[in-house]
């Protein structure tokens, strides 16, 4: 059975908007919705699960002037083969260009608009959203963005790092006590530096009464 032309442009366009061989093959005109000057497609995907696909107007003229029923009529369920209907919207293609790389296009434009893998999904009426992501091809130019905003975050952790390890190391200034200087690192037992006790020991005592710990560092 000879496909025209016009009808295998208008499979090719369904296929433009992330459409599955036997989906297109399978249109009826009883799919075509109209809903506030928005037109959209009942699509019976893989599981015969359905979902709602946009179309734009022109599209939706197209399949409208196809007149009811089936929009590719033939011998397989009421409809044209799936794989029939795909062999000649291949061969209008260009070369190298297939049916299934238009839907993978879609899958790529639509990821690159929002970045949102689970909208591409329910577009491309996928089970699994790891499916989706076999479909959708990064773009190098929206590589540089997460790759700056990354560095940035990293810099302002790296600077945080930086002020926790300077104070592990007794660089962090702490304050001192009106007249007394300040030394780096050494434990002042009454205001007076001390050797021989450690700064963890909470029950060292002096010859001067209870003393009073504190680390007193270079400010």
């Amino acid at each position: 059975m000879l496909v025209p032309v016009a009808s295998v442009s208008c499979a090719a366009r369904a296929a433009d908007l992330g459409l599955r061989y036997a989906e297109v093959a399978g249109l009826h005109s009883t799919d075509l919705r109209e809903r506030d000057e928005e037109h959209s497609l009942r699509v019976r995907g893989k599981g015969s699960m359905e979902r709602i696909v946009l179309v734009p107007a022109d599209l939706a003229r197209a399949i409208r002037v196809r007149g009811a029923g089936f929009l590719f009529p033939g011998d397989y369920n009421g409809h044209i083969s799936p794989h029939y209907l795909g062999k000649r919207v291949n061969h209008l293609l260009p070369a190298g260009v297939t049916m299934h790389m238009l839907r993978r296009r879609f899958a790529t434009i639509a990821y690159n608009v929002e970045q949102d893998t689970f909208t591409v999904q329910r577009l491309l009426g996928h089970a699994s959203p790891a499916t989706t992501q076999i479909y959708v091809d990064i773009h190098d130019d929206t590589l540089r963005p997460t790759v700056e905003a990354v560095s940035a975050h990293q810099g302002t952790v790296g600077m945080a790092l930086a002020r926790v390890k300077a104070g592990a190391a007794g660089t962090i200034r702490t304050p001192t006590r009106p007249g007394n200087r300040t030394r780096c690192g050494r434990l002042c037992v009454n205001g007076r530096p001390s050797t021989g006790m450690r700064s963890s020991g909470r029950g060292a005592r002096s010859a001067g009464g209870p003393p009073r710990l504190s680390i007193w560092r270079r400010s």
